[in-house]
């Protein structure tokens, strides 16, 4: 039986100095997941950012990504690529979570 063993991380909100919201963190996981990045980015840097943008960084960092199941029906559709300011709140967020 395996024990699930958790962390607790912790981050200071703006104008806030080593308080904050409280994050449980599962040892199973690689890193933060998603709804952890994205309020990481927000509560730093006030930017909202995007599941598809998170899994962009991700390769570009070399992170694995889970299995794309909704693909586009179209073989030339387009998808939005990450805007920079975006990509340096998201890679932060990783730097934070430990995940680069």
């Amino acid at each position: 039986m395996a024990v699930s063993l958790k962390t607790d991380l912790r981050f200071p909100t703006p104008g806030q100095q080593g308080h904050g919201r409280r994050i449980i963190q599962s040892e199973f996981q690689d890193g933060a997941t998603y709804p952890q990045i994205k309020e990481y980015v927000l509560e730093h840097t006030g930017l909202k950012v995007s599941n598809l943008y998170i899994s962009q960084i991700k390769r570009k960092c070399g992170i694995e990504v889970g299995k794309n199941y909704n693909l586009p029906k179209a073989e030339d559709s387009g998808q939005p690529q990450c805007p920079p300011e975006k990509e340096k709140a998201i890679r932060e967020a990783f730097k934070y979570f430990g995940m680069i």
